[in-house]
């Protein structure tokens, strides 16, 4: 193997909306070669970014901390929430804190967010809830006007709708439905483009803030508003490109297509028709009803 079959093979495994074990072999080993040929903290983050993705996140948190040493700003970042969520290394607030506020001051969006998260609830730092929602408000008005997908702007939208829905009046209802309007339609563009299971997460937090501030419409839902009907033992079905399909959750967890799920995130996550993931297919879903058991 050279650099450049190396790099060809980590491409393509780019584009596989449901890569195999063996195509996930051949990518751990071109990113190792790269890494160790190259020492780009480039290629150090793309190796983090895959284990981090399967889950593997002690090699995700050693390759983070490999191009963090490099000056890498996004893998200071990365490890601010290995530390904060104690995924690969033990938790640690203070740690998460210093790694999300030296990316931060590099100009990382997703960093900033964090670190309003942090003085939000104390974490690692004293809280203060006021300092918190000024970050929140300032990068609002950084990213309002953001289309690039990569960008952080529904975990900032969802966090601005929060802010609103703690004011009073019936001005922030809608205030707070077009913030989180706009985060889901991002947010379900991103998926459509590549399934993360952090995203995964932001949305599921969207999709609970939207029915704490209206009741389900049975006459027009999509696949995301599945996140709120699977918590109960529900039938639903749908169609996906002409043809009928059904998703069932009860006690034991989500059925689909002759597989079970243990939870939502795991559906919306590995869930395929074809090798093609649901949230791949969002725009081509169309949802047909509702049966609770």
């Amino acid at each position: 193997m050279n650099i450049a079959q190396a790099e060809n093979i980590v491409k393509g495994c780019w584009s596989l909306d449901c890569p195999s074990e063996e195509d996930l072999e051949r990518c751990h080993r071109a990113l190792d070669f790269l890494v160790d040929r190259t020492g780009d903290p480039e290629w150090m983050l793309e190796a983090g970014g895959w284990y981090y993705r399967e889950k593997d996140f002690e090699k995700a948190v050693y390759y983070y901390t490999l191009s963090a040493e490099r000056g890498n700003v996004t893998a200071m970042t990365c490890l601010g929430y290995a530390y904060m969520y104690g995924n690969g290394v033990d938790t640690d607030y203070p740690r998460a804190f210093r790694y999300y506020s030296s990316a931060a001051s590099c100009g990382d969006l997703t960093a900033a967010y964090k670190v309003a998260d942090m003085y939000m609830w104390g974490m690692g730092v004293e809280e203060d809830r006021e300092l918190a929602a000024d970050l929140i408000r300032q990068l609002y008005e950084k990213v309002k006007d953001l289309t690039g997908l990569a960008e952080p702007v529904p975990q900032i939208f969802v966090r601005m709708a929060e802010l609103v829905m703690e004011q009073k009046g019936a001005k922030r209802v809608r205030e707070a439905k077009r913030l989180l309007s706009h985060a889901r339609s991002f947010l379900a563009r991103r998926l459509s483009e590549a399934s993360w299971w952090g995203d995964i997460r932001v949305m599921q937090r969207i999709i609970d803030d939207w029915y704490r501030l209206v009741p389900f419409d049975y006459s027009e839902f999509d696949l995301y508003d599945l996140m709120h009907l699977l918590r109960e033992p529900v039938t639903v079905t749908f169609l996906l490109y002409g043809e009928k399909y059904s998703v069932t959750s009860s006690e034991g967890g989500i059925g689909f297509e002759g597989k079970g799920f243990s939870d939502i995130e795991d559906f919306f996550y590995n869930a395929s028709v074809d090798e093609e993931k649901l949230t791949s297919a969002y725009y081509d879903i169309y949802m047909l009803g509702v049966e609770y058991e």
